[in-house]
Formats: C-alpha cells, sequence, structure tokens
C-alpha cells in the first residue's frame, strides 16, 4: 500500500477519500429524490468544496500536504483543485470503508507523513480551521475524531503508524448509522489517546442537501 515515489515534503498530510464522477454510484440516497444526475450534481459541488477547504494553500499555518483516494476516475476531479494548488492522487483500496480508511492512513504513514488527517467529501461545514486544529491535537494524542451530528464522524486523525498494520482495527464497526462513532471510538481507544473536536454534519439526506444550500456550503439546484 505504500506510495513511497511520493514522499513526504512536510510532516503533516490531509487525505480524502472520494468517489469519482460516475453517475449513479455517488449519494446514492439522493437518487430518489433528485434522480442520479441531480445526485451526481451535488456530489460534485461537495467535491469541489472538499478539496478547496483540504488544499495546502499559500499561508504559512497550512503546512501539510493533500492526498487524494479515489473509488473511480480522479481525472474529473483533478479540474476541481483550486489554481496553483497540488495533489497526490491515489486509488482506494477495494473493502469495506474501515478497511478503505485503514489502508489510506497505513500508505500516508508509510510515505513519511506523522500526522494525518483523513476526511471524506460529505462535510461541507468542515473548515479549513477543523483541519488545523485536528493536525494540532495529534501532536499531545495518537487520535484524533470529529463527531457528527447522526452519530457517525467527519474527520479520522492519526499520529500512530503501528496502529494501522495488520488486522483490521475497525472489524464489525457499525458505519453508516448512529453507531460508527461508538464502535470506531471502541477500537482505538485500546490503541492510544483519542482527542475529539466539536461536532459537524455532513449530508447524507436531501434535508441535508437543503441545509447546505441555506448555508451557502452548496450551490442551489438551478446553478
Amino acid at each position: 500500500m505504500t506510495d513511497s515515489a511520493t514522499r513526504s515534503t512536510t510532516s503533516s498530510a490531509v487525505i480524502l477519500l472520494s468517489k469519482g464522477f460516475e453517475r449513479g454510484r455517488a449519494k446514492t440516497r439522493l437518487i430518489p429524490t433528485l434522480g442520479p444526475d441531480g445526485a451526481l450534481a451535488v456530489h460534485q459541488g461537495l467535491v469541489q468544496r472538499a478539496l478547496q477547504t483540504c488544499s495546502p494553500g499559500d499561508r504559512s499555518g497550512d503546512a501539510w500536504d493533500l492526498r487524494c483516494h479515489v473509488d473511480g476516475d480522479p481525472t474529473p476531479l483533478r479540474a476541481c483543485l483550486p489554481p496553483g494548488q497540488q495533489a497526490t492522487w491515489l486509488p482506494q483500496a477495494s473493502g469495506d470503508l474501515g478497511w478503505r480508511m485503514q489502508s489510506a492512513l497505513a500508505s500516508a504513514h508509510a510515505a513519511g507523513y506523522r500526522y494525518l488527517v483523513l476526511v471524506g467529501s460529505d462535510c461541507p461545514a468542515l473548515t479549513r480551521e477543523d483541519l488545523g486544529q485536528a493536525l494540532a491535537a495529534l501532536a499531545h494524542n495518537d487520535f484524533v475524531l470529529a463527531p457528527a451530528e447522526d452519530g457517525g464522524y467527519v474527520l479520522l486523525g492519526s499520529a500512530q503508524p503501528s496502529a494501522w498494520l495488520g488486522a483490521p482495527v475497525f472489524s464489525g464497526a457499525r458505519f453508516g448509522g448512529r453507531h460508527a462513532l461508538a464502535d470506531s471510538l471502541a477500537a482505538l481507544t485500546p490503541r492510544g489517546r483519542v482527542a475529539r473536536l466539536a461536532v459537524r454534519w455532513d449530508v447524507d439526506d436531501i434535508a441535508d442537501v437543503e441545509r447546505a444550500r441555506e448555508a451557502g456550503l452548496l450551490q442551489p439546484a438551478d446553478k
């Protein structure tokens, strides 16, 4: 899983997990309401915002590299990067969400990064400040989680390379529902100190889409 060709130039990396822009594969819970094209448009808007949030930028405090693990063709996502920004593009591992996260974290640690923050593409409320706080928390903790309102979480950080080697860490974790945070905490706590950030919300259903649009975090449907 090691990306040996891309060694770290900083001690920190932000990892973005995302599906590609293939019609009918992303935000499938929105398809009954918005149709496959509408669901894809929401996914594209979320990915664009996530890439803007996660890109290192040119501020001195944004000392991280960006690694994007894409399930699908990464080519259309590259065009969503802000001008002048760079990322390392990698495929996602096969398996459930827990294993895909574990593989991405193991790969980044093996590439030389000490502090890692992993996020998905469906939390438009996540900010650059949240990423910075997570990386700062890892100076004194082994892991960091940002809970979601629905019982899951929107960010997972690691400063513990050995935790992701070997057997699946999240075996039996119930992702996609209200047990995800509790199950993940149960898996991580025996492995080290876990910090928790402020609660955020992500986009799962049409009510979340409208919330994101009203907050100006997602373009209206006619844009």
